[in-house]
């Protein structure tokens, strides 16, 4: 009988100990001491952006939408799509080789009409509503090259071609700044992993500083 009681006691017993186990773990977490360093800086947090669309609406619900993403939800910064690639139906940024000669810049051969009125439309009166409030307006711009999807392929004379695609990259951060006074922060050069892959830029990237 002792032998039994002594084995029933064990196992009773064996959820006690585990408990009271828990018990000092937890504890001696609740004793941890944390210590806050805010001379420390690990990141800073710029600010909170968005991605404009473009639907077909008035001017007056545009306005509304800005209102609501920059006064309710405190956006200050926009990352803008660049029209891109080459589909039936969409103009792009560029459209064919402006001359073959990466180190100059035919202006005549860009895209200038649907990237004005992008910036018109959606990314000035973004930038106006910000600035009222007194605080600063922050922009990223990326290339979209959907090989299946809503932006179209990637232009062949950009494929592999480094030269090329700076000067892709430096005239269109030429013309935001000398037309729309648009200081751009960002510019991603590749967004969606395989569609981009095949872009060679590395080389020529240090042009980019207009």
């Amino acid at each position: 009988m002792r032998k039994t009681h002594s084995r029933l006691w064990g196992a009773a017993s064996s959820p006690v100990v585990l408990a009271i186990l828990l018990a000092a773990k937890a504890a001696s977490a609740e004793s941890a001491t944390v210590a806050l360093r805010p001379d420390v800086r690990y990141q800073t947090i710029m600010g909170w952006s968005a991605m404009p669309w473009y639907p077909l609406m008035s001017a007056e619900v545009r306005d509304q939408i800005v209102a609501e993403a920059v006064d309710d939800l405190g956006l200050t910064r926009l990352h803008w799509t660049v029209p891109s690639g080459n589909r039936a139906g969409q103009g792009s940024w560029e459209p064919t080789n402006d001359d073959g000669d990466a180190l100059h810049i035919n202006w005549p051969a860009f895209g200038t009409e649907p990237v004005d009125r992008a910036i018109r439309t959606w990314v000035l009166p973004f930038k106006r509503r910000v600035e009222a409030r007194g605080e600063r307006f922050g922009m990223a711009i990326t290339q979209t090259f959907h090989n299946a999807g809503s932006t179209g392929r990637v232009a062949p004379w950009l494929l592999a071609n480094p030269g090329e695609f700076a000067e892709y990259c430096a005239a269109l951060l030429l013309h935001l700044k000398n037309v729309h006074g648009l200081a751009v922060d960002h510019i991603v050069i590749c967004k969606d992993a395989g569609d981009c892959e095949h872009l060679v830029v590395a080389a020529d990237l240090h042009i980019l500083s207009v």
